[in-house]
């Protein structure tokens, strides 16, 4: 392994902060969409599902920074050891990290999918039994 393997590193971090981007921008859109709902509808169920989905999404926020603050550590490491790594063949941190990285990426966004499905299905419901 060498450079190639580093650079193909750099380029998948690169691509989740792009992922990140669009996941931030969904729960901005999804927190304005419920911010708009809470203000429109009086009904005391309502507010207290939507309040906790607005919740849910914040704390998806919180996530997102944290793991924007992982992976742009993980590249500063790679580019400031990169070519020492790569003279030296000792790949295995890099590999253990970007592993670890790709993981928690996918779990990120399995989990961001999944609450706004679980949204989208809620307030179908909910809009649904309004006559």
């Amino acid at each position: 392994m060498s450079i190639p393997l580093i650079q193909q590193y750099i380029y998948e971090v690169e691509t989740w902060h792009r992922l990140l981007d669009y996941l931030e921008d969904g729960n901005i859109l999804y927190r304005h969409r419920l911010a708009v709902i809470l203000k429109n509808d009086t009904e005391s169920t309502l507010d207290e599902m939507i309040e906790s989905f607005l919740n849910k999404f914040m704390l998806e926020d919180a996530i997102i920074l944290l793991f924007r603050d992982e992976i742009t550590k993980a590249k500063t490491q790679m580019l400031e050891m990169g070519k020492e790594v790569a003279k030296e063949g000792n790949f295995g941190d890099f590999i253990f990290t970007q592993d670890k990285l790709r993981e928690e990426i996918k779990i990120i966004e399995q989990r961001f999918n999944r609450l706004k499905f679980e949204l989208d299905k809620y307030l179908s419901d909910h809009f649904t039994t309004i006559k």
